[in-house]
Formats: C-alpha cells, sequence, structure tokens
C-alpha cells in the first residue's frame, strides 16, 4: 500500500476510533449523525403547504425519532427534537379535533424535554419549587430552545388537563 493511501486509511479511521474510545458505539454513532438532519427535517416539515402531507410525514417523524431514542436514550438533542415534534403535532394537528390525544402527546413531549434537561450542565432538579427554579436559572444560554418546547409542551399537557389537580399544580414549574 502507498505511504499516501496507507496515510489517508488511518485519518479516516482515526474519528471513528476516537468515538469508539469516547464510549461511543458505532451505532450511535450512526444516530448522532442522523440526529442532526432531524432538526432541518422538522424546519421543512413546517413549511410544507399541504396540510395533510405534513400531518403523514409528521406522525411517520415520531416514530422515527422514537427508534432513534430507543438507540441513544441519553441524548438530550434528539429529546429536545421530540419534545419539538411532539408539541407541534399534537398543537397543529389533533388539540381541536383530537384533545385527549393532544394531551398525551404533549405530556409525552413535556417527558421528552424533562430527561433532556436532567443531563444539561448546571441542572439538579430537586423535588421542591424553589430548587427546581435554582436548576432552572443555573442553566445556560444553549438549554434556551430545550426549555422552550419543555414548556411548550407542558403547558399545552395542563391546559387540556384542567381537570386534574396534579397537572395544574404544575403550572407554577411551567
Amino acid at each position: 500500500m502507498a505511504p499516501m493511501r496507507r496515510a489517508l486509511l488511518h485519518i479516516a479511521i482515526l474519528p471513528a476510533l476516537a468515538a469508539l474510545l469516547a464510549g461511543c458505539s458505532l451505532k450511535q454513532l450512526a444516530i448522532r449523525s442522523t440526529a442532526a438532519i432531524l432538526d432541518d427535517s422538522l424546519a421543512a416539515l413546517s413549511a410544507e403547504p399541504d396540510p395533510a402531507q405534513a400531518r403523514e410525514a409528521a406522525a411517520s417523524l415520531l416514530v422515527m425519532l422514537e427508534g432513534l431514542m430507543r438507540g441513544d436514550p441519553e441524548n438530550a438533542g434528539l429529546r429536545r427534537t421530540a419534545a419539538q415534534a411532539y408539541g407541534s403535532f399534537a398543537f397543529g394537528f389533533l388539540e381541536a379535533e383530537e384533545p385527549d390525544r393532544a394531551r398525551r402527546l404533549y405530556r409525552r413531549g413535556r417527558d421528552h424535554g424533562l430527561r433532556a434537561l436532567k443531563t444539561a450542565p448546571g441542572f439538579a432538579a430537586g423535588g421542591d419549587l424553589a430548587a427546581f427554579k435554582k436548576a432552572i436559572a443555573g442553566l445556560g444560554r444553549e438549554s434556551l430552545p430545550l426549555l422552550f418546547w419543555t414548556a411548550y409542551c407542558w403547558s399545552g399537557w395542563i391546559n387540556l388537563s384542567r381537570s386534574d389537580p396534579d397537572a395544574v399544580a404544575d403550572l407554577a414549574r411551567v
């Protein structure tokens, strides 16, 4: 093998080797590469002029997100994307005609957002409201999209669960 070709092969292998040494499996590497495209997919979905096509595509996207999260459950970026996708789908296609289903999807989005927040630097959620507020205040600017979509889903769930005292009790956290 020519020296130049051997050097190129080593350069190509180094990123995969670094990822493996960092505790990232090849499967997680593939998932993270795919996850990077999902924000563009959500933007394209939001710009789709045909509501029927957007609804069908969004439902498929939710299933794909769930599959990706099974392979990389601690991926905060995927969980933020899931919160955004669930909240957008619930509001855009379900809230008016299927409020019970929308409520369930808002809750799923909220749960994905909260799980991602637990991995954010500076976030250590406590049991009481004061500790929760302190944990939120400790988050950096990079956490704003995650905070927004978590609160969006959480408030949507509360709005559609007004007869549930446990849901209404969460209003102060939102």
